[in-house]
């Protein structure tokens, strides 16, 4: 459980770095399922770098990272259950 939490929070790091590494944990057997889809999911590239670079509004941005996160935890929780 506590896997999921921090690969989605590995997975909010801006670069394809953070996505290869939760794939190649995965791949290895480090990671199961649950955690990968999480951290995958919330991974967006430099999206959330953009975001914040035009969107001046801090509330919202961090508003918008907090709700990818929590979606991101909330699936792979549910994979992990299945």
């Amino acid at each position: 459980m506590r896997a999921t939490f921090l690969a989605a929070l590995v997975g909010l790091i801006p670069n394809c770095g953070a996505s290869v590494a939760i794939t190649e944990l995965y791949l290895d057997g480090v990671l199961a399922a649950g955690p990968m889809v999480a951290g995958l999911l919330v991974s967006g590239g430099v999206g959330l770098l953009v975001l914040f670079r035009t969107n001046r509004d801090v509330r919202q941005n961090v508003a918008v990272t907090a709700f990818i996160y929590a979606v991101g935890v909330v699936v792979g929780l549910a994979v992990s259950a299945s």
